[in-house]
């Protein structure tokens, strides 16, 4: 409730109330009715132009029948300061039935799927119809399925295809960096005169990261062109077209990153921003992450990855295989033991290496230099365990070799089957 501006060629001769703002209307919101009066004469026959703005709804909406009626005419025969008015009764108003323009590249989402890529027409994205143009009709918000895009547009465009999200790494612990990349059929707003509030987009269903809550800051946020190749790691910040906010909230309990829209997006182009989680500390299932955003009506829609490894927040189990060989059986005779192993997920630095059952020998307790690399290990001699605590990381799927030598005993034994174990937690 209050007043709209009007434009056009009749809004000079309208204005706001009796004694109201001239080139204005009174508006009511509950009713939905626009008042108007009539300073300067509009002549029998003279078509009355005057636009105004209203905010469309968040959600899509059929046009309503709009209807006109005018009071308080005055006529040669009838004087309506004297209580002699002739009204004119209401009647509904004739649409335009004119088609707004169009996209008219079909080469990024395929045949059929139109789309302007320089926001030159009334409709960036998508086909148009009779009745586009009829007021207050919404078309329904809606994330792009990324499966739409036309493989021969974008390089490597096979891979936009399947997949819409994706993470770096799937090891226990380790700093992941999360790529969400998606497209809608109409513009994500910012918050102006007619908009009350910027736009909000949220993914959802990353849960049990080590993350905690925080404002989350966003290391890379892109606006990608049908000429960009794709980049499933995203690690540099971009400064082509950034329409998000340099951080997001993260909420660690609900496994959501809620990032504002800080400039108007365009219906059909494709964003794409990046952030980093620390992964759960143990095997991890990934949950379907999905993609919201408000205050538009925005049905959420589930971003496909390409496969279970590179679903956000899909941790691997923790698999160690190693085999051990030695270079003297003879009695009393000094002898190298070599441990080759390697795990499913690297091993950061700190994790300690322990290798069991070398009880026997007649090596005592001691440190033992440069076991791993130049990592050194303790012995136990009557535990029989040798204890290294790593310097360095050690890469997933990388053969890592412990050596050691030790005294054999002064007689004959049977071989020991060494075992070998992380402190990893899972």
């Amino acid at each position: 409730t209050g007043f709209l501006a009007l434009s056009g060629a009749t809004s000079t001769k309208l204005q706001q109330g009796s004694i109201g703002q001239p080139q204005k209307g009174s508006w009511n919101e509950a009713s939905k009715k626009l008042t108007m009066w009539v300073i300067s004469r509009i002549a029998e026959g003279e078509a009355a132009v005057f636009s105004f703005t209203l905010n469309n709804p968040h959600c899509s909406n059929p046009s309503p029948p709009v209807c006109v009626r005018a009071s308080r005419i005055d006529t040669p025969c009838l004087d309506c300061t004297k209580g002699d008015c002739v009204s004119l009764e209401r009647q509904a108003m004739d649409r335009s039935i004119s088609i707004p323009t169009r996209g008219t590249d079909e080469t990024v989402y395929g045949p059929g799927n139109y789309y302007s890529p320089g926001a030159t027409a009334e409709i960036d994205f998508g086909d148009t119809m009779v009745g586009d143009k009829f007021p207050l009709k919404v078309m329904k918000p809606a994330f792009v399925p990324l499966d739409h895009i036309n493989n021969t547009v974008l390089t490597n465009a096979s891979h936009w295809k399947i997949f819409a999200i994706h993470q770096s790494h799937w090891h226990p612990g380790a700093n992941n960096t999360i790529t969400v990349t998606f497209a809608t059929n109409v513009p994500l707003r910012v918050a102006n005169g007619e908009f009350p509030q910027n736009s909000v987009i949220t993914i959802s269903g990353l849960l049990h990261s080590q993350t905690p809550s925080m404002n989350l800051p966003l290391i890379s946020r892109m606006t990608l062109t049908s000429t960009m190749p794709h980049q499933p790691h995203v690690t540099a910040s971009n400064t082509f077209g950034e329409v998000f906010a340099s951080t997001g909230y993260w909420n660690q309990s609900t496994g959501s990153l809620s990032v504002g829209v800080t400039a108007d997006t365009q219906a059909g182009a494709l964003y794409a921003f990046s952030f980093v989680l620390v992964n759960p500390p143990c095997e991890n299932t990934a949950r379907p992450a999905m993609i919201s955003a408000s205050p538009m009506c925005f049905d959420p829609m589930v971003l496909s990855a390409k496969h279970d490894r590179t679903a956000p927040l899909q941790v691997e189990r923790v698999a160690l295989q190693a085999r051990a060989f030695q270079s003297n059986p003879y009695p009393d005779a000094s002898n190298t033991i070599t441990v080759e192993f390697n795990t499913s997920v690297t091993m950061p630095k700190g994790t300690k290496i322990t290798l069991y059952e070398l009880m026997g020998s007649m090596t005592p307790t001691k440190i033992m230099a440069n076991v791993i690399g130049t990592d050194d290990g303790w012995f136990d001699a009557p535990s029989g365990t040798l204890v290294v605590n790593l310097t360095s990381d050690k890469v997933a799927g990388t053969m890592h070799t412990m050596t050691f030598t030790v005294m054999n005993k002064g007689c004959c034994g049977g071989g020991k089957n060494l075992r070998i174990g992380t402190s990893l937690t899972c």
